[in-house]
């Protein structure tokens, strides 16, 4: 009898062990995953965020990819999203690994993961000049909320046509000296019967605000060592007339809940800790004995940017650990990561560590 009690707790030791090795994120078995449905296509980024998201099924992820242009979400089975990522080489920008030349892909098994991967893919996005699709003249706020990002060497052109329609495209740079002049013979004058003309050709968000404010504004975000001018899209806007309209700030930082523990590997005596910055760490020290040293408590914006830009960015013992975390380095090394996303450090990972 024993020996099959023995035999028994091997087979359930190695199945335990062989889960470690495919784990993707925090595990929530409460949560339903869930997929926003963005194409690069019909369903363009980060319009897409604003509409229906695909329920995954229990044997899938949210599969995210991207390159410098739109990234894709979709429900796929773990195990195919996983395959091309089995041997990666190189660490993406933002986050996952290379899978192909210049696309990246992060395979999230939680909705954390989800809303960490998709915050960085904002905070890129919004480093790019945002430009207003197509509503009528009477409605720019759905213009706003339309709207894509144009990618580097575009510039943002609004036309309005004879139907008192208004619609933006991003052009490339080398079309603008002919919007301009365009803009310039033939200014437009809103009447009832108004001809097409060229209402904006813009390559910042300065010149977008003549028309489009205040629904689009410009803020100025600190960050450590930068600044940075950037646009703000509202994640919804009613179909009221601009003047009722109320200014459009800066995303706020919104308290999340985040693993507290410092001793050991910090596996049973985690508390639940409520941080108002918004950011989640996990501190992972190592020494030459093979002895693994784990923290994990709240932060906020300046301290991550700094253990980022200052620290694991550039050592590759960190970003080993971010590859296989389950791998001692048998050497001295201390690693601080964040995360965004409520108990997001139960476990980082390349796939919801947060880069800036």
């Amino acid at each position: 009898m024993n020996a099959v009690v023995l035999g028994v707790y091997n087979f359930l030791l190695c199945i335990g062990l062989g889960l470690t090795q495919i784990h993707i994120g925090a595990i929530n078995e409460l949560e339903t995953l869930t997929c926003p449905v963005c194409d690069g296509k019909a369903h363009a980024f980060p319009a897409c965020l604003n509409g229906p998201s695909h329920p995954c099924h229990p044997d899938e992820v949210c599969s995210v990819k991207y390159t410098d242009d739109q990234p894709v979400y979709k429900c796929q089975k773990a195990v195919d999203c996983q395959r091309p990522a089995a041997h990666p080489t190189l660490l993406c920008p933002l986050f996952g690994v290379e899978i192909h030349l210049g696309q990246c892909q992060a395979c999230c098994g939680t909705i954390s993961c989800v809303q960490g991967v998709t915050q960085q893919i904002q905070h890129q996005f919004s480093q790019r000049l945002l430009c207003p699709g197509s509503c009528t003249e009477t409605n720019l706020a759905e213009c706003v909320q339309a709207g894509t990002y144009c990618t580097q060497g575009q510039f943002c052109e609004v036309v309005f046509d004879d139907h008192l329609s208004v619609k933006g495209q991003c052009r490339n740079n080398n079309e603008l000296p002919k919007c301009l002049e365009e803009q310039s013979k033939h200014p437009c004058v809103i009447t009832e019967h108004a001809h097409r003309c060229f209402w904006d050709c813009c390559s910042d968000t300065t010149c977008l605000t003549k028309h489009f404010s205040p629904y689009i504004v410009v803020n100025t975000i600190s960050q450590t060592t930068q600044r940075q001018v950037t646009a703000t899209m509202a994640p919804t806007l009613p179909p009221t007339p601009a003047t009722t309209q109320a200014p459009i700030t800066g995303p706020s930082v919104k308290p999340i809940t985040c693993y507290d523990c410092d001793g050991g590997l910090c596996q049973h005596n985690e508390r639940n800790a409520t941080c108002p910055g918004g950011y989640c760490m996990l501190t992972v020290d190592e020494d030459t004995g093979g002895g693994r040293y784990i923290k994990k408590r709240c932060s906020d914006e300046t301290e991550c940017y700094d253990s980022w830009s200052n620290g694991w960015k550039e050592d590759q013992l960190c970003a080993q650990y971010l590859l296989t975390p389950t791998k001692i380095s048998g050497q001295d090394m201390s690693c601080q990561f964040c995360c965004t996303g409520d108990h997001c450090n139960n476990h980082i990972d390349i796939q919801n560590v947060y880069k800036f």
